[in-house]
């Protein structure tokens, strides 16, 4: 069987790690071959993540529609004889637009759900094109009953499926000092409205009041600028510029979780956060936000978790975690347990694998 995995970028978003992620783990699969497609530019802190095993193609596309590119595309699934498409988030446009002309089965992956549009609709484009979808995967419960309920597809052929991570090995060079005497509070999540950045920083506003000895470290991308000057403006308001730094993104976030007293995710809005599972792997405590499918990761028992938008509630949780530690660490080492068990490489292609093998024999 050969499996064409598509994204739009390489970037380290959720989506896309979890796209390189499928595709390594699915080269490792006797009798599949695996690809990955990605629509845009080869630029990307994951590209050094993609396995030997897995080709890639770059399109390199020019604009929302690029005829050459699309035809590249068409060209390298015919070249290639793919038999099942794997479409993450955005990118399913161009494997939709010749899926009725090609061999392939198309998969489409759900990680954010379907855009409104200011008229309170569901985004056009998703519902049009979802009649050429053989099945849809969705990583909260949330978003298969959304899915069900708007998209043009049998209910049948929607299903949840969590997102899994991969631990990274630090290497030397990636190592990362921890500063002396202090707590370090790491968050994973690229710059963007529903990470809730504003949220974490009222939050260690508050709890620098009661333990000032803490730094936090903010991972994450931040392509939209005016969002990025509004933190740094509200980093600054609340005199947390020796405290709170956005470090961009990084190429193994696995380095700081290390270093880690607290890890924490903020957000107002999510699927399942694939940053709360790598989290779990590398054994740190956490405080997280109880939005999307985050409880499926982390419950009273293996971390806390907190109401959105309550900045008050996050930095008596954060405080209370730093300030037990003992009692954190017994939680990391069951959140850890837990992802083993259930957000697994194994666990996860298991299911994706039992869905190809379905699609292509019909």
């Amino acid at each position: 069987m050969v499996v064409a995995h598509i994204i739009d970028s390489l970037d380290t978003g959720g989506a896309e790690v979890v796209a390189v992620n499928m595709a390594n783990a699915l080269s490792r699969v006797e009798g599949v071959t695996a690809h990955l497609v990605v629509t845009r530019h080869a630029e990307g802190d994951l590209r050094q993540r993609i396995a030997p095993g897995v080709q890639l193609l770059v399109l390199n596309k020019k604009g929302p529609l690029d005829i050459k590119a699309l035809f590249r595309l068409r060209n390298y699934f015919i070249r290639e004889n793919v038999d099942v498409v794997h479409a993450h988030s955005t990118s399913f446009l161009y494997p939709a637009i010749l899926e009725p002309f090609s061999n392939f089965m198309l998969v489409w992956h759900d990680h954010y759900g379907l855009p409104v549009r200011p008229d309170g609709k569901r985004n056009y484009p998703y519902k049009l094109f979802s009649p050429l979808f053989d099945h849809v995967f969705c990583v909260s419960q949330q978003l298969v009953e959304n899915a069900q309920k708007h998209l043009h597809v049998n209910p049948h052929h929607i299903q949840l499926l969590y997102n899994f991570s991969v631990p990274l090995q630090v290497s030397p060079a990636q190592q990362v000092a921890k500063p002396k005497d202090k707590k370090v509070i790491v968050m994973s999540a690229n710059l963007r409205p529903q990470k809730d950045h504003g949220n974490l920083i009222a939050a260690v506003q508050l709890l620098v009041q009661k333990l000032p000895d803490i730094v936090v470290y903010c991972i994450g991308a931040g392509k939209d600028e005016a969002y990025k000057d509004s933190l740094k403006a509200k980093i600054e308001a609340a005199g947390l510029q020796n405290t709170l730094f956005l470090m961009g993104a990084q190429p193994n976030p696995f380095a700081y979780y290390n270093i880690a007293d607290l890890a924490v995710l903020s957000s107002s809005s999510e699927g399942l956060p694939l940053t709360l599972i790598e989290y779990g792997f590398a054994g740190c405590a956490v405080v997280c936000t109880d939005v999307g499918q985050s409880a499926a990761v982390v419950n009273r028992e293996s971390g806390w978790i907190v109401p959105a938008a309550h900045p008050q509630e996050l930095a008596d949780n954060m405080l209370y975690a730093l300030t037990h530690p003992d009692e954190a660490a017994k939680k990391a080492t069951r959140l850890q347990k837990h992802v083993h068990k259930f957000f697994s490489e194994e666990a996860a292609i298991e299911v994706v694998l039992k869905v190809y093998n379905a699609i292509v024999k019909t």
